[in-house]
């Protein structure tokens, strides 16, 4: 599941509008189930390799598309660069077969 800079996830913007009691994202609107996704496409799509999060037994649990430091909309002269490799990484990401439930 994609989240915001705060952690929500996408569509919403503020802790208002997320209901912290809900307990399963799969009911979510946004919420996209592709089934596995391989550690090679997380990686590639990962802003760098520091910004993988994993698990103790080393699967990949969470990425991040771009940093403090590549934030397309805080990137001043280099926000053109950075919006087109975060919309590639959109790209991938919708190119991929969605798991039907």
């Amino acid at each position: 599941m994609a989240f915001n800079r705060e952690y929500l996830p996408l569509g919403y913007n503020d802790q208002n509008s997320w209901q912290q009691e809900n307990n399963g994202y799969s009911d979510v609107p946004v919420h996209t189930n592709y089934g596995k996704i391989s550690n090679a496409l997380l990686q590639e799509l990962a802003d760098e390799a520091t910004d993988i999060s994993k698990n103790e037994e080393g699967d990949i649990i969470k990425i991040w598309l771009y940093s403090d430091g590549t934030n397309p909309s805080n990137s001043g002269s280099n926000s053109v660069k950075y919006w087109n490799k975060y919309f590639d990484k959109l790209r991938k990401l919708s190119m991929l077969e969605i798991k039907q439930h």
